[in-house]
């Protein structure tokens, strides 16, 4: 057995674990615990995560709240600072699937930032960056997908950006509902702008002095963002109702709004798109807003009874 007395100082003895010096026996301890360690990390590499973010009140509590079918997640919403997330919550979608509720977004938040920015980067398998219909793209929106892009660990991340509470707020400036092919366009438009941002971002000027070497380099840059957003899809969204309900109010794009059932489709698919993990199939099934609604009016009435319970009291 090789066994080190000191630092420095090696020698073999033939003998068990107990004729160890303390120096070695710790050394083989931390040898140990190290094996223990990579194993825990293999472990955690094979787990799907989903990673959700959003500004402030853009309906992101809701979504996860719909997605885990669990109304006491947004009963615990609001809109003050402290009522927030205010860190990085993991939450268990289904065995091996793990939903990353990343903090509510506000620019005069940086630590809050910070904290979301860490959490993109946890080996994501999807991502999924909600914010309210606001018509076009906004500046802090495409830097915060363009973050998503740079830190995720994929050569083309799966991107989800969900544009919500498209159906109230569909209008132009004059009040006017926004056709299907203007909303169509808008969505084309933020990914072809997050592209172009990409692209400046990693543009090199000084390249420009050489026409064959911009020109070589230009063109692996596209490649590059190209490859890089390929996978990013830009959605409309309403979490407030149910299918049929969106079929009613807006029957003239229904098939273009996302429900959060139609969120953990997309989920699953690029999560397990073979179709082979039973148990996160069987829960995207379960996803259904009516059902979840019944479960919010429910703890509504039991939480209404109890505080009645301690007033009279």
């Amino acid at each position: 057995m090789r066994v080190a007395s000191a630092p420095g100082e090696n020698m073999f003895v033939h003998g068990g674990l107990s004729d160890l010096t303390e120096y070695s026996e710790n050394l083989l301890k931390n040898r140990i615990e190290a094996i223990k360690l990579i194993h825990v990390m293999k472990q955690a590499m094979q787990k799907h995560i989903v990673s959700i973010c959003g500004p402030a009140n853009s309906g992101k509590t809701t979504l996860i709240s719909q997605l885990l079918m669990n109304p006491e997640i947004q009963q615990l919403s609001g809109y003050e600072l402290q009522q927030r997330t205010t860190g990085v919550i993991v939450r268990e979608l289904c065995p091996d699937t793990f939903i990353i509720d990343s903090p509510g977004l506000d620019a005069a938040q940086y630590e809050l930032m910070k904290k979301f920015e860490l959490s993109s980067a946890l080996l994501g398998t999807a991502y999924v960056y909600i914010r309210l219909w606001q018509g076009p793209e906004q500046r802090d929106d495409m830097e915060t997908v363009l973050k998503i892009l740079e830190l995720s660990g994929q050569e083309s991340p799966h991107v989800l950006i969900v544009l919500n509470k498209v159906i109230a707020n569909r209008e132009d400036a004059l009040g006017r509902p926004l056709e299907r092919a203007a909303l169509l366009g808008i969505c084309d438009r933020f990914k072809s702008e997050l592209r172009e941002l990409h692209r400046q971002r990693n543009c090199v000027d000084e390249l420009r002095e050489d026409d064959n070497l911009w020109e070589w380099c230009r063109s692996k840059l596209q490649e590059m963002v190209e490859r890089r957003c390929k996978n990013v899809t830009v959605v409309l969204g309403d979490l407030r109702y149910s299918r049929a309900d969106i079929t009613s109010k807006a029957p003239d794009i229904h098939d273009l709004i996302y429900d959060a059932a139609k969120i953990a489709e997309w989920c699953a698919m690029v999560v397990n798109p073979a179709g082979t993990h039973t148990s996160l199939h069987e829960h995207v099934r379960s996803v259904d807003y009516s059902q979840w609604a019944e479960r919010c009016l429910d703890l509504e009435n039991r939480a209404a009874r109890a505080n009645q319970i301690r007033t009279s009291s």
